[in-house]
This record gives structure tokens, C-alpha cells and sequence, in this order.
């Protein structure tokens, strides 16, 4: 039995070539035709990276675009966040239960809140999909706490 696997949207033709010892047709080459479709999630960019916030601060938004990229129609099932709990926040969800044709995209915003204490925070954005090679895409996120300290500026004379 023999495979074809596109990687790009189209008919694709090839041939299977079988050798042997056989004296009256020592080869024989197979024709082999044929078409394919795979769902492909392609996010961008690749992780959400919000640096370092002061303490109790909320940071500005992040995009994160996810594209169809697949030969077939892109059915994306659930979008979540997984980490971290409560720091980092979807505000606008626009990529749940979204079916994708070829190259249309959609959209997932992101903040972070620091929560009053210093260092690095990691999570990740989750999709889950009917992209056959990963079926649940986790897109990093993470963001990072400095404690800001106003110490009064006492000058001696």
C-alpha cells in the first residue's frame, strides 16, 4: 500500500516503482495520483512574552492571530488558559468553536495582572483543534513582577 501526503493544496502525481529478479519485466512502475487535506493551527506570534510589571499593575493587551494554514477547513474546538491561574486573562475570544478555511484567521487577546510579588511567571494559551499533528497547541505565555519600593530622598547638608 502506498501513501500520498500533500503538503500543499492541489493533485498530486507520482509513481511507485517495483524491482525485481523477474527476467521478463524486471521492473514495473506504478502510477500514483491523488489529492489530500490536513488542518493546519499556525499562531502568531509563537508566545506572548508581557516582561515585567510593577506590583498589582494589569499589562496592556496582547494579540495572538491564529491562522489556517492546513489544506482543509481548520475546526478549532476549545481556547484556554492553563498555568498560572488567575494572572493571565483572555478578554476577547474570538477563535472558540471557529471553523477556519485556508488561510482566514482569528483573533485571542491576552493581559497579565502581577500580583504583588516579585518573579517570573509562565502559562500557557491552549487550543485544542482538528490539526492532526498536534491536536492541542499550547502558545507560551509569561510575565514578570519587579516590586517597586519608593524610599523617600533625604539630602544632607
Amino acid at each position: 500500500m502506498a501513501y500520498i501526503q500533500p503538503m500543499a493544496r492541489g493533485f498530486w502525481t507520482g509513481g511507485l516503482l517495483i524491482t525485481s529478479n523477474d527476467a521478463t519485466n524486471p521492473s514495473i512502475n506504478l502510477p500514483i495520483a491523488g489529492g489530500g487535506s490536513r488542518a493546519i493551527l499556525s499562531p502568531a506570534p509563537d508566545a506572548l512574552d508581557f516582561g515585567n510589571l510593577g506590583a498589582g499593575r494589569q499589562s496592556k493587551s496582547l494579540d495572538l492571530s491564529v491562522t489556517s494554514m492546513g489544506t482543509s477547513d481548520l475546526q478549532i474546538g476549545t481556547v484556554s488558559l492553563v498555568g498560572s491561574p488567575g494572572l493571565f486573562a483572555i478578554t476577547s475570544q474570538g477563535c472558540e468553536d471557529q471553523t477556519l478555511n485556508y488561510n482566514a484567521s482569528c483573533k485571542v487577546i491576552v493581559t497579565f495582572t502581577q500580583p504583588y510579588l516579585w518573579g517570573t511567571w509562565t502559562g500557557a494559551l491552549r487550543f485544542t483543534s482538528n490539526d492532526a499533528e498536534k491536536p492541542t497547541l499550547d502558545v507560551p505565555v509569561t510575565g514578570g513582577g519587579v516590586v517597586i519600593v519608593n524610599l523617600p530622598i533625604v539630602f544632607n547638608k
